[in-house]
C-alpha cells in the first residue's frame, strides 16, 4: 500500500528514496514500518510542504484507505534526550533551554535545541548533554547561579 506523508521544506533535502519510515495511526499504539518510494520536488502551493510516498505492507488490512497517519523519517543522527515539555524555559532573549544543577548545587541555564515534540514531551539536544541533573519542579522560580537543595524524584 502507498501512503502519502508531508514534509517541511527544512527537511526535504535530507529524505531519499529507500530510507525507512515509521507510521502510526491516530489513536492506535502500533507502529507500521515502511520505505520511502518517492520524494516530491515541488511543494504544495497552499501548505508549502512536500509529498513523500511511503510503501507499507498491509496484508492484514489494518490500514484502511483514506485513514490519517503520522509519519516519522529519520533525517540524521542527533544526540539528545526526552524531557517533559514543562521543563523547557526561555532565556531573557527568548532562547529555549533547561535549568540543571551543577557543582555545589548551583542552578545553570543550558540552551537547547528542540528536535521534535510529542504530546507528552520533547526530544531536545544541546551542548554536552551527558549525565545531568534536570530541574523538573520549581525551575521557573530559580535563577542562574542560585543555590538549591535538590530533592530526587
Amino acid at each position: 500500500m502507498k501512503v502519502s506523508v508531508f514534509c517541511a521544506n527544512k527537511d526535504i533535502s535530507k529524505i531519499q528514496v529507500g530510507q525507512g519510515a515509521i507510521l502510526s495511526i491516530d489513536g492506535a499504539s502500533e507502529e507500521i514500518n515502511g520505505v520511502v518510494t518517492s520524494v516530491s520536488h515541488v511543494a504544495d502551493c497552499k501548505t508549502r510542504n512536500y509529498e513523500v510516498e511511503v510503501k507499507i505492507s498491509n496484508h492484514d488490512l489494518k490500514v484502511a484507505d483514506g485513514i490519517t497517519v503520522n509519519g516519522k523519517i529519520a533525517v540524521g543522527i542527533t544526540g539528545g534526550f526526552f524531557i517533559p515539555s514543562s521543563c523547557i524555559v526561555l532565556s531573557d532573549d527568548g532562547a529555549p533551554g533547561i535549568k540543571i544543577i551543577v557543582d555545589k548545587n548551583r542552578v545553570k541555564f543550558v540552551p537547547i535545541k528542540i528536535v521534535s515534540t510529542q504530546n507528552d514531551g520533547a526530544w531536545v539536544s544541546g551542548p554536552d548533554m551527558g549525565d545531568l541533573k534536570l530541574i523538573t519542579i520549581g525551575h521557573e522560580y530559580v535563577v542562574d547561579g542560585a543555590e538549591v537543595a535538590a530533592v530526587p524524584e
